[in-house]
């Protein structure tokens, strides 16, 4: 799977920098741009009309063909309810996803927001996204939805819904009450136009946001992920995608987390669909650490059982701490393990950022920092057709900063 592997490159490759100048710089200034235009408040601003949009014409200008994710939902909320702990507005039901989805309902086709007021929820069913709807929790995260014991399907389910958010919510496993090693915190199957921000998602055996088939134009944007996956040698993902027969998934946008303590960080896959096209796949401005396994990964079996996967492009991400050695030794010092970096067990991996999958295509890895990580830090096999740029430096020792299959 890889050419070289120190026994302990982490000591001696403490910083990896990989620039790709002005395509790195121009692109992620657009995304900031783009991403503090879509964070601005959007409901009853008719003032800001012509702000927005002088925001917005240079960014679509200088963005033209860079794809990576749209903002649909919440563009406009012709409505708004409310749903609290005691159930106040009387919506019909006996649990909270059933009030959530009385309340989307109410709503109609054209929409609105559902406002879920700060308590503690237990969650006993998934809880179902509508299109057009935006399910908003308390802005200081009070609102705080925890797996019942005996839950066994993912938590928040948006599948062939479009124009869908959830934001500001507290996503809870509930591990070790719930010790389900499929759970899912957030699952994405045939959704389009949707964005899940500022969300704190954890404690889970299980997985965080996973998109299995057939989403595009999904923004997953500045949310806490900690907690999630099990003990080695088992790997699970923070936020993953893909791998499933039916399709791919394209213009994904993966955005401002903070992804740590957890299995693995970002894990990208194609349609295991020799025929299904994956593409524009924008994974920048995220911080990782404390991984038991890689940071980033892009992942396939081979050309013969997998769909293309173009344009994967990984752009000022900061990935420290990852993978483990059995027992610890040669642990780098400068990092004190995470969540699951324990145990006599090695991790089989432990890279920055991993491009391993032979109908992988056209891809960037661009200005992240990659450090103090216990193998590589960026691991290519068997790629197409991708750009890489160390940048000047070096200081990697006797270890692998750059290894390629």
């Amino acid at each position: 799977m890889r050419t070289s592997t120190t026994a302990n490159n982490a000591a001696a490759c403490r910083r990896v920098r990989n620039n790709v100048p002005m395509f790195g710089t121009k692109l992620a200034s657009v995304i900031d741009a783009w991403f503090r235009f879509r964070m601005r408040p959007q409901i009853g601003m008719r003032s800001s009309l012509f702000g927005a949009l002088f925001v917005l014409l240079p960014i679509l200008s200088a963005c033209a063909g860079c794809g990576g994710g749209k903002r649909m939902g919440g563009a406009s909320v012709p409505g708004t309810v409310s749903v609290d702990s005691a159930n106040t507005s009387g919506w019909p039901g006996k649990s909270i996803d059933a009030w959530i989805a009385a309340a989307s309902a109410s709503l109609g086709a054209a929409g609105g927001t559902v406002q879920l007021a700060a308590g503690s929820y237990t969650i006993g069913a998934s809880i179902q996204a509508a299109s057009n709807v935006s399910i908003v929790c308390d802005p200081a995260h009070g609102s705080v939805l925890t797996a019942s014991g005996d839950l066994v399907v993912p938590l928040y389910v948006a599948t062939s819904v479009s124009n869908f958010d959830l934001s500001n919510c507290v996503l809870d496993g509930n591990y070790p009450a719930n010790t389900d090693t499929n759970m899912i915190m957030a699952s994405l199957t045939g959704a389009t136009g949707g964005t899940i921000s500022n969300n704190i998602i954890r404690n889970t055996a299980g997985f965080g946001v996973y998109m299995f088939y057939g989403n595009s134009y999904v923004n997953i944007l500045e949310n806490e992920i900690y907690n999630i996956g099990q003990p080695l040698p088992a790997i699970t993902q923070a936020i993953g995608g893909g791998g499933q027969a039916p399709g791919g998934n394209s213009h994904i946008a993966i955005l401002y987390n903070n992804i740590h303590d957890s299995s693995l960080g970002i894990f990208v896959q194609p349609s295991s669909t020799s025929t299904n096209l994956s593409e524009d796949w924008n994974i920048a401005h995220n911080t990782i650490t404390k991984m038991s396994s890689n940071g980033i990964t892009v992942y396939c079996g081979g050309l013969a059982t997998n769909g293309p996967i173009k344009n994967v492009r990984t752009i000022d991400n900061d990935v420290s701490c990852v993978g483990w050695p059995a027992g610890g030794i040669g642990f780098d010092a400068a990092c004190s393990p995470g969540f699951l970096q324990s145990g006599p067990v090695a991790a089989a991996d432990g890279t920055g950022v991993s491009y391993n999958c032979a109908t992988e295509e056209q891809g960037v890895i661009a200005d992240n920092r990659l450090r103090d990580n216990y193998y590589e830090g960026i691991d290519l096999v068997v790629v197409t057709y991708s750009t890489v740029n160390t940048g000047t430096g070096g200081g990697c020792g006797g270890a692998t900063a750059l290894s390629a299959g």
